[in-house]
């Protein structure tokens, strides 16, 4: 018969392997990925529209033309 675990004993737990894991290292994931420039704007995925055309003869040619004027196409 499977034993139940009060809430106090899950935490008391939870805190100890988390602690453990700090304390080993495994916790510093963080620290070993590149440094993040914060000076430099990042661009949003809503900053740039992409569109693809297909058209005939020059009717794909003036879409193309088009989209290509417009600000963040």
């Amino acid at each position: 018969m499977a034993s139940r675990i009060d809430r106090r004993s899950f935490l008391g737990t939870t805190v100890a392997v988390g602690g453990l894991a700090a304390a080993t290292g495994r916790g510093r994931a963080a620290e070993k990925r590149l440094p993040l420039d914060v000076t430099v704007p990042r661009r949003g995925p809503n900053d740039e529209v992409r569109v693809a055309c297909i058209g005939l003869r020059s009717q794909g040619k003036n879409h193309i033309q088009w989209h290509a004027a417009m600000k963040n196409t």
